[in-house]
């Protein structure tokens, strides 16, 4: 019986003892299982993390980056869309959207609303989140296109200076489960992920501005060194600046005196617009509307809302559907106003901004020095038009000196001493002179003779006159044959005027280079051969003369080269025409005139 007893009471002990025990087992089962649970989904979340840090890494511009961070969020946090926005200066600008599994068109819209959440979590620098949007005071952002959310979560992403450079919303999960403290860890795990990667995408971006900035500014000035008329350096510049800056339409104004006080307006002449230039005629005053009010105030002007603006023109507005506006004054080196240049766009575009104003009068600044420079260059022109005209005026007036003083030598000197050669012929054959003394005058007779050969090839000198009666070929022959006989030097001659005789002008003024040139050559070249070469035909007249001399460094003659090589050079230039000069020592010296035809 004790022992039954005992057995018994052994039995009841252990089956009281067995049921507390397997609601034991359960319970640590069930929790082994909530916890294999939780670490599946954090093992999840881990992996999740780890290929956002991938694909994060690889997103090196803003777009990608945005649609990378939307499409991550999406999907590990489960919720129907998502939305990045980037921090740019004092807004917020959406980059991407990802609703519905798919990316859609990121609109580049502003999250200013006061009280929105992604403010909230912007200036709070931590996850916001509201799961009843219709009463908390907390705003979500509101997609084009989709219904209202139900509940969202927005984090902000914080660069390395803990300063926000995004945020991130998430909105409306699938199984309609609430946002909380995990979803909030998690998203904020998601952005500081992309942190880093998104200050890197904006540098880049920045530094590709910059690059294309700086690159149009090169292209700009290039372009513009090489325009020397400034209205259509001007136009140069709207064309140029409306299309970097993404502008729809552009104009310039520049100033101008007007009325007999010589009061300054701003005189605008033609429209650039989509591309294409327009006509377009318009005038401002000091203080007429945003022209004139930049000529005043020398000052960069910003509107987002051109028609409402008090110094809008609704002409313009209506016309070339202007919506945003930026105009920026062109200054001179001393401060003054040269102009206003003025860039439009309709609302499609975001407005203007102060760093765009600030590039754009760069460019103005490029322009105010090009178009000064174009002004020097129009003196220039003009001072050098009136030196050649005062050169070629005093070689006409020289040649018509020569040929006077020639045909007074000729006719009326030469004549005279004609005359006291054959009077001292006849003295000599005279009865009543003494032989002693007709020897004298015999001798004297020949200093005279001499004298008057001289005259004669001096006058010849000062104008040959085979130049008139037998033209430049003709005269260079004899001009070489002359050279060759005073000085023994040898002259090839290769002579061909296919269109006849030239103009009185050019051929004094090829006739006077050769002169010069052999001149020249018999002086210092020491040379022992020369070649003539002259070609005239329908395209114009080339002239090439070339020695064997002991040749000379061509810097080493002056500024002009030389008074002879100068006075070529006038003539060539007079002519309309270039002169060319090669020479070394050792090796010669060789001259090319070429001179165009003449109509």
């Amino acid at each position: 019986m004790a022992h039954g007893a005992a057995g018994g009471a052994a039995a009841a002990g252990d089956a009281g003892l067995s049921a507390p025990a397997a609601g034991d087992a359960r319970a640590a089962e069930a929790e082994a299982e909530r916890l294999r649970r939780e670490l599946r989904r954090h093992g999840r979340e881990v992996e999740v993390l780890r290929l956002a840090g991938r694909a994060l890494a690889g997103a090196l511009d803003p777009e990608s980056l945005a649609a990378a961070l939307a499409s991550l969020a999406a999907d590990t946090l489960r919720a129907d869309r998502a939305i990045v926005a980037l921090v740019e200066g004092a807004e917020a600008r959406v980059r991407a959207v990802q609703a519905g599994g798919a990316p859609r068109a990121a609109w580049g819209l502003r999250l200013d609303l006061p009280g929105s959440l992604a403010r909230r979590a912007l200036r709070d620098g931590k996850a916001t989140w509201t799961n009843d949007p219709a009463g908390d005071a907390l705003a979500p952002f509101a997609v084009p296109g989709l219904p209202p959310c139900r509940h969202a979560l927005a984090v902000p992403v914080l660069g390395h200076t803990a300063e926000p450079v995004g945020v991130l919303e998430v909105q409306d999960r699938y199984d309609a489960a609430l946002f909380g403290q995990h979803e909030g860890r998690l998203a904020e795990s998601l952005a500081a992920q992309a942190a880093i990667a998104a200050d890197r995408a904006l540098l880049f971006e920045r530094m590709r501005d910059w690059s294309q900035s700086l690159e149009m500014l090169l292209a700009f000035t290039a372009t513009v060194n090489r325009i020397t008329d400034p209205p259509t350096l001007v136009r140069e510049l709207v064309a140029q600046a409306a299309r970097f800056l993404k502008a729809d339409g552009a104009m310039a104004a520049l100033a101008l005196p007007a009325g007999e006080r010589g009061e300054t307006v701003l005189v605008a002449d033609g429209y650039w617009h989509e591309g294409s230039w327009h006509d377009f005629h318009r005038q401002w005053r000091p203080g007429e509307g945003i022209p004139g009010h930049l000529l005043q105030s020398e000052f960069p002007w910003l509107t987002a809302q051109y028609a409402a603006d008090p110094l809008g023109d609704p002409g313009i507005a209506a016309r070339f559907g202007v919506v945003r506006a930026l105009a920026v004054p062109i200054r001179d080196g001393e401060g003054g106003i040269l102009g206003v240049f003025k860039l439009h766009a309709g609302a499609q575009r975001e407005p203007f901004s102060w760093q765009e104003a600030a590039f754009l009068e760069s460019l103005a600044g490029t322009t105010a020095v090009a178009m000064r420079n174009a002004q020097l260059a129009g003196e220039v022109q003009l001072r050098r038009a009136a030196i050649e005209a005062l050169s070629a005026r005093h070689v006409r007036r020289l040649e018509e000196e020569r040929r006077h003083i020639a045909r007074e030598l000729h006719d009326e000197a030469g004549q005279a001493l004609v005359g006291i050669k054959l009077g001292l012929q006849v003295l000599a054959r005279s009865p009543y002179v003494a032989p002693a003394l007709g020897t004298e005058i015999d001798q004297l007779r020949e200093v005279v003779h001499a004298a008057t050969v001289q005259l004669k090839d001096l006058a010849r000198r000062l104008r040959p006159p085979t130049l008139d009666a037998l033209g430049l070929a003709e005269s260079i022959r004899q001009l070489a044959a002359d050279f060759s006989q005073r000085t023994g030097v040898e002259v090839r001659l290769r002579l061909h005027l296919d269109a006849g005789r030239l103009d009185a002008e050019q051929e004094i003024a090829l006739y006077r280079v050769v002169q010069e040139a052999l001149t020249n050559i018999a002086r210092h070249a020491e040379a022992g051969r020369v070649w003539i070469g002259l070609l005239a035909d329908a395209r114009g007249t080339r002239l090439v003369i070339r020695d064997n001399g002991r040749g000379f460094l061509p810097r080493e003659a002056g500024p002009g080269g030389g008074l002879g090589l100068l006075g070529m050079r006038e003539r060539a230039d007079m002519l309309g025409g270039h002169f060319v000069l090669w020479s070394a020592p050792g090796a010669g010296t060789r001259l090319r005139v070429v001179v165009p035809a003449r109509a």
